[in-house]
């Protein structure tokens, strides 16, 4: 019994492992992996492994300004076989899959070695959980190796080996800084357990000692002088911990109408719904859900399903995994949860429901069905593909979203979008391009992206209404070597030919073409010359300057969009013009078939099906228009 169990474990971890390396893999060829955080760790890795440890160049000037993760640098040796985004994503998908391992122990202990099978499903639980596969999904990060190490500390608690219990305790610490948070909530477990001074002491002390030197570590490093992260704490007032701690004491009634939303409903319901709400009852694992709830519920944005798309459902899964196995105990000595009528009370079907929820929560928000639906998608592979083999391995590039993680395996990458924005993170400081930047990785779609991002943003929409010259600025002394659809690469260079410059993509041509008498713009000319489709724009003679405008472009071999005047050239400028030119470069064969023209003026991003940026607005059709 013991080696068949043991047996299906492995095979299920392996078959978890091979799936997900799969599709990650997938994900980063498609060019998915836009959110920042795979592209800061792939460069945070590379330079550590160069002996710069921690530089980060994103975000600059070091990761301990962000986090303080010694653990990272037990990973390097890993990191050095194939250094590399891949390896990163990998690496997350390994140690998520594993688990499973723990978790079954920590079953079997507490179940009893009868119940080696149900330990088992406990196992295939995790390996099925839809929030699980966001995680690993979403992007590189460090979380699941905390989560990973924290199953282990609990294991050690409960076969009280205290060796190992210090050892996994102090590892899970040195992953991230608040992770702290949660284990400090062992002790009051320890208390429940009435348990020796050791195991009620311990796991305060050392998470207490280790908070101190964290944030004094994160606070040396941080551009702002204390831990940024804060901000999120800050909507009641306050820019410390202790004065975020004053503000939410002074404002009861807003502290708890914060929490009372549909959005932290619908962050619950998504959480237990794959236990099949089997979680929501008493159990003394439930206080290890303080602090991951604490850390969401009282930050600006609060629960959402958003967070369920994402890597900050890890420490809740922690938690409700052991709740998850405290009942299944229960249920197994007679002590079913009230809200289960006495007919259904049948280990047999309620099991088989859990699975059932598991299951079909995972092709309703996980990762698994997105991807296969996505499979065939282009997402201009190809024209990326081929910007990303040009750039030299050694050169400094600035890049956008999509550009990022590919390009990320280099001493210095910068984030266009910051530097188009004046701003680095949070808007925290001033942050400029780099002076030795040699390359610019571009995708007009991404710029659209910075624009629906930035212009209504809470924070960053006071800086926005520069970005346009920014850009134009940037870009003055760059030659364009490389174009596909959206996707352009420009090199450093002082002597620009005219077709080399940013006029080789969009202008306000020397024309006298009568505008158009209506408030929008209209395309007056869509024609293919070669590999070049020229699109002419008739210009309104008064343009609404909040209003903005992009182009969705259809050709044999795909669609893409660009923002009107490529974002540079806005309604602010037209004034005085009565056309405005814009060129995109397809390859050789491929015909455009189609321009439609669309309107907007609130827009932002969100996490979309494949756990990558998307944008919600309300564009308005205006019009298609065939190619000539």
């Amino acid at each position: 019994m013991k080696q068949k169990t043991t047996l299906a474990l492995a095979v299920s971890v392996f078959l978890y492992i091979a799936v997900f390396a799969v599709l990650t893999y997938w994900k980063l060829a498609h060019f998915h992996y836009d959110n920042l955080d795979l592209a800061i760790f792939n460069n945070v890795f590379f330079n550590t492994l160069q002996g710069e440890w921690f530089r980060a160049t994103i975000n600059p000037p070091s990761y301990l300004g962000d986090h303080f993760s010694p653990f990272l640098l037990l990973l390097v040796p890993l990191y050095a076989l194939q250094p590399g985004p891949f390896i990163l994503l990998t690496m997350e998908t390994i140690v998520i899959g594993l688990t499973a391992l723990p978790i079954y122990l920590i079953a079997k202990k507490i179940l009893g070695n009868e119940k080696r099978w149900l330990a088992y499903g406990v196992g295939l639980l995790w390996l099925l959980n839809p929030l699980v596969h966001n995680m690993n999904f979403y992007e590189f990060e460090l979380t699941p190796f905390a989560v990973f190490l924290m199953f282990w500390v609990i294991y050690s608690y409960q076969k009280y080996q205290k060796p190992w219990f210090f050892v996994f305790f102090l590892l899970a610490l040195s992953v991230r800084e608040d992770v702290a948070l949660v284990l400090l909530f062992v002790s009051a477990l320890a208390w429940i357990d009435r348990r020796s001074l050791f195991w009620k002491l311990s796991p305060i002390v050392l998470a207490v000692v280790y908070s101190i030197i964290s944030f004094s570590v994160i606070d040396q490093y941080s551009v702002s002088g204390a831990y940024k992260f804060l901000a999120f704490y800050s909507w009641l007032g306050g820019t410390t911990l202790p004065s975020v701690i004053g503000s939410f004491l002074a404002h009861p009634l807003e502290l708890v109408k914060h929490q009372l939303t549909m959005k932290n409903l619908e962050f619950v319901l998504g959480l237990v719904f794959p236990f099949f709400f089997l979680v929501i009852r008493r159990s003394k694992y439930l206080v290890l859900l303080i602090a991951p709830l604490a850390q969401i519920w009282l930050a600006e944005q609060g629960g959402s399903a958003i967070i369920l798309m994402t890597h900050h459902s890890g420490y809740f899964l922690f938690a409700l995994f052991l709740v998850c196995i405290d009942s299944l105990d229960a249920i197994e000595h007679g002590r079913w949860p009230r809200f289960i009528p006495l007919p259904l009370r049948k280990k047999s079907f309620l099991y088989a429901v859990i699975i059932a929820a598991t299951v079909y929560g995972s092709s309703t928000y996980g990762s698994i069905a997105p991807t296969v639906l996505a499979w065939n998608d282009d997402n201009q592979r190809d024209a990326k593909r081929a910007l990303v083999e040009i750039v030299p391995d050694g050169a400094s590039v600035a890049a956008t979203y999509e550009l990022m993680s590919p390009l990320s395996t280099r001493r210095d990458l910068s984030a266009f979008h910051y530097a188009a924005l004046g701003k680095g993170q949070y808007a925290l400081a001033d942050l400029a391009l780099p002076p030795a930047t040699e390359y610019l990785a571009i995708d007009w779609q991404d710029v659209l992206k910075m624009q629906m991002h930035f212009y209504k943003h809470h924070v960053f929409g006071a800086f926005a209404d520069d970005v346009p010259e920014r850009i134009l600025t940037m870009l003055e002394n760059y030659r364009l070597v490389q174009a596909s659809g959206s996707v352009t690469l420009w090199h450093y260079a002082t002597d620009l030919g005219q077709n080399e410059s940013l006029a080789a993509l969009t202008s306000f041509p020397d024309s006298e073409a009568k505008s158009v008498a209506v408030t929008d713009p209209e395309i007056l000319v869509a024609d293919q010359q070669g590999d070049m489709l020229r699109i002419t724009i008739g210009l309104p003679e008064n343009p609404e300057p909040e209003q903005k405008y992009y182009l969705t472009i259809d050709t044999s071999q795909r669609e893409f969009l660009l923002p009107i005047g490529y974002g540079i050239l806005t309604p602010s400028s037209w004034a005085g013009h009565p056309t405005l030119e814009m060129n995109s470069y397809l390859e050789s064969g491929e015909r455009a078939e189609n321009v439609t023209l669309y309107k907007w003026q609130n827009g932002f991003l969100t996490l979309g099906d494949l756990k990558d940026l998307a944008m919600e607005s309300d564009a308005a059709l205006i019009g298609e228009y065939p190619i000539r």
